[in-house]
């Protein structure tokens, strides 16, 4: 979506990584990349990585943005439960940073999302907001960062939303049989669900609206596609149109005024 192109090498002589885009080359002061997420418009990023410098010794969360033709580092963070499951996730708008963290001291290795507010201008970092989930969640944000799908490796899959005032609230879980695939619209306005049905093993999408601080049923409908095919993307357009890829094909389903498909 955009004409920004990130590309990390590694200079083996060094051991060092760097981040390289059109607009130039910048150190990245780490020794090993972990993860890396961009925002939506590619003007800002942020990388988990491990340290090459004895100083600091242990892993950091690094922000960098892509400003007047050049490209530097906005800020960083070190304080934080670092675990080789750490993964950093941006707002689509970069307000927001979400950071898995594992608490090895307390609860048995518990997992927790940590919420870093990030001011574009002055550079400020602020953490907010921690909240608990079951190891190995992943996590789906829309775009400013308000609504959040943490996505266990059981059911259910818990949402939540995000405010500066009011903390985070559950609003929203769902229990789906063998749950195959799940979107969030960018707006946050509607969620999709993909699970298999259990008569006949059909892939069946259940279409959530965002209504007020709650999510409603909105429709269900079948997919042309049974277990057996490869269930390979989902996704919510900007029309709210619903894109689902198999092995075999791609379909597109709009779904207000009434359930229409198109392959």
């Amino acid at each position: 979506i955009t004409s920004t192109l990130l590309i990390y090498r590694r200079n083996e002589e060094q051991s060092k990584w760097y981040l390289s885009t059109r607009l130039g080359t910048l150190e990245t002061g780490a020794n090993e990349i972990l993860d890396l997420s961009v925002s939506y418009d590619g003007t800002l990023f942020s990388l988990v990585a491990t340290g090459n410098n004895p100083a600091t010794s242990g892993a950091f969360v690094g922000i960098y943005v892509l400003a007047n033709n050049t490209i530097s580092q906005l800020g960083r963070v070190e304080q934080f439960s670092f675990s080789n499951s750490t993964t950093v996730l941006l707002s689509g708008d970069g307000t927001r940073l979400f950071i898995t963290e594992r608490n090895e001291f307390f609860g048995g290795g518990e997992e927790f999302f940590r919420v870093v507010r990030i001011n574009r201008v002055t550079g400020q970092l602020s953490s907010t907001q921690v909240f608990y989930r079951t190891p190995g969640s992943s996590l789906l944000v829309n775009y400013n960062g308000t609504l959040l799908a943490t996505v266990s490796p059981e059911p259910p899959v818990y949402v939540d939303e995000l405010s500066d005032v009011r903390g985070i609230h559950p609003i929203f879980s769902f229990r789906g049989r063998n749950l195959k695939r799940m979107a969030l619209s960018k707006d946050g306005d509607y969620i999709v669900f993909v699970t298999e049905r259990r008569d006949d093993s059909r892939m069946v999408a259940a279409v959530y609206a965002h209504e007020g601080h709650k999510f409603v049923k909105f429709r269900d409908f079948s997919l042309h596609a049974n277990s057996d095919q490869e269930l390979l993307g989902l996704e919510i357009g900007n029309n709210r149109d619903i894109y689902v890829s198999t092995s075999t094909s791609i379909w597109k389903y709009s779904v207000k005024p009434c359930i229409t498909d198109e392959r």
